[in-house]
């Protein structure tokens, strides 16, 4: 049983922290510094597979919003749909932050100015902004740009599962 667990839970948390693989390195390290020291019941540095399987254990409880001992496939479908969203709205999170840093002016627009400013190293970042200046003035909205990074996803997905 505890095996059986362990695969599952390992596999839920490949499911649903596939996000963290999108993020800057340093905060990928900061992920995983964390959750280090959460296993790391005893703070010696290390984790022993004590810890490590009570740490499946608690996570295997989570998921198990029944709390019959067994996970169904809707539980494990429900857990990583949670997972999901909140890397959904992290995404939107960081993009928003983003875009503020890019609005030098803070006119609420970026200017091809202020997003080749913010890509100089870019050679593709005009024709990526021309792109998605959808309505040609010349100027970024954030919901041109939210529009814009949600079709590269897309993009990206169609490529993934024409790969599978």
């Amino acid at each position: 049983l505890i095996k059986v667990i362990f695969v599952l839970v390992a596999m839920l948390a490949l499911l649903s922290g596939n996000y963290s693989f999108a993020q800057a390195p340093s905060e990928r390290g900061e992920r995983l510094a964390a959750k280090f020291d959460t296993i790391d019941t005893d703070n010696d540095g290390k984790i022993s597979h004590d810890e490590y399987m009570a740490n499946c254990e608690e996570r295997f409880k989570l998921l198990d919003t029944n709390n019959d001992g067994f996970l169904t496939k809707e539980e494990a479908r429900g857990a990583a749909a949670l997972k999901r969203e909140e890397a959904k709205h992290k995404a939107m999170e960081k993009a928003k932050m983003r875009f503020d840093q890019i609005d030098a002016d803070k006119d609420g627009k970026i200017s091809l100015d202020e997003w080749k400013a913010a890509h100089p190293d870019k050679p593709m970042a005009e024709e990526w902004f021309t792109a998605a200046d959808t309505n040609g003035d010349g100027f970024l909205t954030k919901e041109e740009m939210q529009s814009s990074r949600e079709q590269k996803r897309e993009r990206r997905k169609g490529k993934f599962r024409r790969r599978q």
